[in-house]
C-alpha cells in the first residue's frame, strides 16, 4: 500500500519564458508572438529542473510563448500536454497597442496548435477560428470571472485527487505555464486574501521573472502557499521580466 507521505497535492504556476515582443518597442510588438533566443534557454534551464521534480499533469495557454514554453518540459519529462483555453493573460489577445487601434486577435486555431505541436491534448473550446474567442476585448471585470472560474477548476480537481475519486496517480503535481499577470490575478483569487504578501502590491505580484515558479499544496480544504516566483533554476545572465 502507497504511503501517505508520498501523497502530494501541488500546483505549480509557472511564468512563460521570455517573449520576443518584450525586445520590442510597443508601436512594434504583433499579436502572438513567440519566444526569444534566451527565451529558449530559460525554458530548457526549466525544463531540466522539472526533470527532478516533474508534474504529473501540464497545462498550457493558447499563446505561443507558453506553447513554446511547455515543449522542451514535454519532451523533457516525457508528458503530454494539455492546451487550455481559458488561462490566457489579462486583457486576452489582441492586435494594436493604444486604445484607439486595438482590436481583438483569435491566435492560432485548432489546426495550427496541432500542426506545431503535435499530438497534445486541445481544449474543445479551440476551434477553426481560434482559441480567442471573444468579439471584444477582455475587461478586468471578465478577466476576474474567468480568474473565479479557473480557480473553481482547479479546487474541485484537487479535491478529486485528493479524495481519490480521480484515475490520476499520487503523486500528483498540475503545472500551469501561464502568464505574469493571470498568474497575480489567480493567485490573488486561490488565496482569496492578501495576508500572503504583506504590503506587495498586484503591480509587484506580476512583475516576475520569466519562468519563475510559485507553488501552492492542497492540504483537503484550502491553499498553502509553499513558495512564490522561484528562479533558482536560472542564472544570473538569463533572469529576465
Amino acid at each position: 500500500m502507497e504511503s501517505e507521505c508520498l501523497k502530494v497535492f501541488e500546483l505549480l504556476l509557472i511564468r512563460h519564458a521570455q517573449s520576443a515582443n518584450n525586445a520590442l518597442d510597443e508601436s512594434l510588438r504583433v499579436p502572438d508572438p513567440g519566444i526569444t533566443e534566451i527565451g529558449k534557454l530559460q525554458a530548457a534551464r526549466l525544463s531540466e529542473w522539472l526533470k527532478t521534480y516533474p508534474p504529473t499533469t501540464l497545462y498550457c495557454s493558447g499563446f505561443r510563448r507558453a506553447l513554446e514554453t511547455t515543449l522542451p518540459i514535454a519532451e523533457s519529462i516525457g508528458i503530454k500536454p494539455f492546451v487550455r483555453q481559458d488561462i490566457f493573460e489579462w486583457g486576452g489577445c489582441y492586435e494594436g497597442y493604444h486604445s484607439g487601434n486595438m482590436r481583438p486577435f483569435p491566435g492560432m486555431n485548432r489546426a495550427e496548435i496541432q500542426k506545431h505541436f503535435p499530438g497534445w491534448e486541445i481544449d474543445e473550446r479551440i476551434g477553426d477560428s481560434g482559441w480567442y474567442t471573444e468579439s471584444i476585448l477582455e475587461s478586468d471585470a471578465m478577466a476576474m470571472e474567468r480568474s473565479r472560474k479557473v480557480a473553481k477548476w482547479l479546487r474541485e480537481m484537487f479535491e478529486n485527487l485528493h479524495t481519490g475519486n480521480s484515475s490520476a496517480k499520487s503523486p500528483a503535481r498540475v503545472a500551469l505555464v501561464i502568464h505574469a499577470d493571470f498568474k497575480a490575478l489567480l493567485l490573488r483569487t486561490l488565496l482569496n486574501d492578501k495576508s500572503h504578501f504583506g504590503e506587495r502590491s498586484f503591480e509587484h505580484l506580476s512583475e516576475v521573472p520569466n519562468t519563475s515558479v510559485t507553488q501552492l499544496t492542497w492540504t483537503g480544504d484550502d491553499w498553502r502557499l509553499d513558495f512564490w516566483s522561484s528562479i533558482g533554476h536560472l542564472p544570473g545572465n538569463l533572469l529576465t521580466r
